[in-house]
């Protein structure tokens, strides 16, 4: 936001959020369709109800740009569980045996390009052959195998079997179906996260205190992997112009870069401790479903649930003061209006006392002259 161009501070501060509220013009309709088949009252600005309702954000400033928040919006991120699944097996004696492991995780649901599956792959095996890292466990790509090469072509020329490769008979990358994701970054010799960036994964990388080598593929990964870089935690990699060369030196580059090891320690302070407000989430809740049952008031004069009442504790006043007043518009412009006129008055009396001594000087001038 404050290295950005007056037009793309535009974009998003008017442009942008006119284009969501477009998008959302059916959903509006949608949405009072279903509130009208439960016999509840349809809204005619469904924007009214978000200033009346608890926001609960699983998010933390840190991954999230700092920005003022009403009390009615608490953020309660990072939500991490309290238990993970454990190391498989195979996959901790894989771990123990690699003390550079690069873990690849990109989701279960979205797949990249055939082309871009064959870079990466040659990615990895040249990272482990030239020693930028000595291990390499991939996840969710088994069932995916079908969108791969039969083999891969290395940058010096010779020909790896992607069979092998996906069987396992290369010692240095473990494929897998299946990987306990919190598990392995949280494992000391996991030194660096190469994942689509989807927020789930950026949490527990942050949390574990682990680099990631973002490759975004949709919905908000592009957001989150801007927000990542820009809190000098990764490095991004652009799907549409996968680069192997490019891939190596940002794989090199995250691991003894001292910058973004520094950055790392920090925003993981940060997520720990932020990791704990899940609790708090649970107690506003409560409070919710206490003050809703106990608040008799919450019932207005047409008898109709009033939810404004529930959470007049955390409604601040400008939301009903209206625009003006409630910025304090009215009170800054009396306020230019005073300086301005006061302004105007101070430069009005130099004005006229510079006015009478020219007129004084003048007119002794033309005495003198005369005489």
């Amino acid at each position: 936001m404050e290295n950005e161009s007056f037009w793309e501070r535009f974009r998003c501060e008017i442009i942008s959020p006119l284009k969501f509220i477009w998008t959302l013009r059916n959903s509006f309709g949608e949405f009072n369709e279903v509130r009208a088949s439960y016999g509840l009252p349809t809204l005619k600005n469904p924007f009214d109800r978000w200033q009346s309702s608890l926001f609960l954000l699983d998010n933390f400033f840190g991954f999230e740009m700092p920005i003022p928040l009403s009390p009615i919006i608490q953020e309660i991120g990072p939500v991490l569980p309290d238990y993970y699944p454990p190391l498989t097996p195979d996959i901790e004696k894989f771990l123990t045996l690699h003390k550079r492991t690069m873990f690849v995780a990109l989701g279960s649901f979205l797949f990249l390009t055939p082309e871009n599956n064959a870079k990466l792959l040659q990615s990895i095996i040249e990272a482990t052959e030239n020693g930028i890292v000595d291990g390499v466990i991939w996840a969710n790509i088994v069932k995916n195998r079908e969108s791969f090469p039969p083999s891969i072509t290395l940058s010096n020329g010779r020909i790896i079997s992607t069979s092998d490769i996906f069987e396992n008979k290369n010692p240095n990358i473990h494929m897998a179906s299946f990987a306990p994701q919190f598990a392995i970054l949280n494992h000391t010799n996991t030194k660096l996260f190469l994942s689509h960036s989807g927020a789930g994964s950026a949490h527990e990388s942050l949390y574990t205190g682990t680099p990631i080598l973002a490759l975004p593929i949709t919905f908000d990964q592009p957001g989150n992997a801007e927000k990542l870089e820009l809190a000098g935690v990764a490095l991004t990699l652009d799907k549409l112009n996968l680069d192997v060369n490019d891939i190596l030196d940002k794989i090199k580059r995250i691991q003894n870069d001292e910058q973004i090891q520094s950055s790392l320690r920090r925003i993981k302070t940060l997520a720990i401790i932020n990791s704990n407000r899940k609790y708090r989430a649970a107690d506003l809740i409560e409070f919710t479903l206490h003050s809703s049952a106990l608040n008799q008031k919450n019932i207005n004069d047409d008898n109709k649930f009033d939810d404004k009442l529930i959470f007049k504790d955390l409604i601040t006043p400008d939301t009903r003061m209206g625009f003006i007043k409630g910025k304090y518009l009215d009170v800054y412009a009396t306020a230019l209006v005073i300086f301005v006129s006061i302004l105007y008055g101070i430069l009005r009396g130099l004005y006229i006392i510079g006015k009478l001594i020219y007129v004084k000087l003048f007119k002794n001038e033309d005495k003198e002259k005369k005489e």
